[in-house]
């Protein structure tokens, strides 16, 4: 056996030579080494909890960023992505101020790597850490008619911490809740948000809680008007100008069907009885069951004015006629020399109202000659009122006697008996 193996040694040899060069050969063309890059990738602090022990983190402003070469077979590399690579970095003796950060890689067997760079220099600086209470904010501009009746949300604080120089600008944690759409009471979760005294987020801090639960009770909500009541009449010779509430609008909530049939609300009434000058009065409002409002009081504006009535005694020279466009004999009427008219105003307008403010007149554009009057018109300024004219009609034209019912049955019957006793003397003279 031995005998065998040694005879053609030298053929042998060679013959092994060439299966090694065509084994290098064919693994060179069918899966050769190759090269890739991956850049960006952030090292992970292996004593990170050391640096933090002693209150100190890695300022965010300081970049962890670098790049790896790696090199091997292309079927190894082929599968590799960049999650599949770990880069570990070490702080040695971590102070506040500047910290070499040397770093190392772990990659899989038969590939090497490169690391460009291998050392980082980075900012430490004091690690803070605070407590906040959340704050919902509630987003109803897109929702009109709704109200937040309650609220509550868990956890009611959270932790912030991170460098110093960032916690620091951390004003509040907030937590937006948009109600659009939102009919009735719900509950969700929302997440935090660490934000600055501009209500900007402030990046690059941690919060213990990232989210919270919120829930919230959600009603209609409606503005309308306030209607005052009143008990009783004003006192005799005295008018109530105007009644003024403030505010004259409310916004009232409840639940959406309730709100939707209220078109207004009502004061408890006010007694107006003994109403002889201007006063201001609180009353409360008349709120529906189950609809309330942040306003329960309003106050209400009485305006009290003394009524005068007086009759002014108007020549009727002032009188003036229009239209006459049947050329009507105004001259011959039956208007007295002062015609009577009854005016009602406040007392306040006395200082300023004359009799010479009052305005007489008769359209005769539609003017009747069979029913023979035409009405007398009296024109006062605002503020003035008139409760009455005398005479209420003139009788117009040129044959006035006849123009009048009464006088012409008068005049008719004389003339009638004056016919009957000519008839009697003609009848004796024959």
């Amino acid at each position: 056996m031995m005998d065998l193996l040694r005879r053609n040694t030298k053929i042998k040899l060679i013959s092994l030579a060439f299966a090694f060069l065509m084994w290098v050969y064919v693994m060179a063309e069918v899966d050769p080494i190759i090269t890739r890059d991956f850049s960006s990738i952030v090292p992970a602090i292996s004593n990170a909890q050391d640096i933090k022990n002693q209150e100190l983190i890695i300022s965010p402003e300081s970049s962890l960023d670098v790049k790896l070469t790696v090199r091997g077979r292309r079927s190894i590399l082929k599968d590799i992505e960049k999650e599949d690579l770990y880069l570990a970095g070490y702080v040695k003796n971590p102070h506040a101020g500047k910290n070499v950060v040397e770093i190392t890689a772990q990659v899989p067997s038969g590939v090497t790597a490169t690391i460009i760079p291998d050392k980082l220099v980075v900012e430490m600086e004091e690690l803070s850490v605070q407590k906040k209470n959340i704050e919902i904010i509630i987003d109803k501009s897109a929702e009109a008619g709704v109200v937040v009746s309650d609220m509550q949300i868990d956890p009611e604080y959270t932790f912030i911490e991170g460098p110093k120089s960032l916690v620091s600008k951390v004003v509040r944690v907030v937590c937006k809740v948009d109600i659009k759409d939102k009919k009735s009471n719900f509950s969700s979760k929302y997440s935090l948000v660490p934000v600055d005294s501009q209500g900007k987020e402030v990046e690059h801090v941690q919060l213990s809680n990232k989210t919270a639960y919120v829930s919230l009770g959600i009603k209609a909500e409606k503005k309308v008007p306030v209607e005052i009541v009143t008990r009783g009449e004003a006192p005799d010779s005295y008018k109530i100008k105007s009644l003024k509430a403030q505010p004259e609008f409310v916004i009232i909530s409840g639940d959406s069907g309730d709100i939707d049939k209220i078109q207004k609300i009502s004061t408890k009434p006010i007694s107006i009885s003994d109403a002889y000058l201007d006063k201001n009065i609180e009353v409360e409002l008349m709120l529906p069951e189950n609809v309330s409002s942040d306003v329960q009081k309003i106050k209400v504006e009485i305006d009290v004015s003394k009524v005068i009535v007086e009759n002014l005694y108007i020549s009727k020279e002032r009188i003036s006629f229009l239209n006459n466009i049947q050329n009507l004999d105004i001259s011959k009427n039956n208007i007295p020399e002062k015609v009577k008219v009854k005016v009602l105003y406040l007392e306040e307008y006395k200082k300023n109202f004359k009799q010479e403010d009052i305005k007489l007149s008769i359209d005769l554009q539609d003017y009747n000659p069979k029913l023979a009057k035409a009405e007398i018109k009296a024109s006062a300024p605002e503020g003035v009122e008139i409760l009455e004219i005398e005479p209420k009609n003139a009788i117009l034209g040129s044959e006035l006697t006849f123009r009048n019912p009464d006088i012409a049955f008068f005049s008719f019957s004389i003339y009638h008996v004056s016919i009957s006793k000519n008839q009697q003397s003609n009848s004796h003279g024959f």
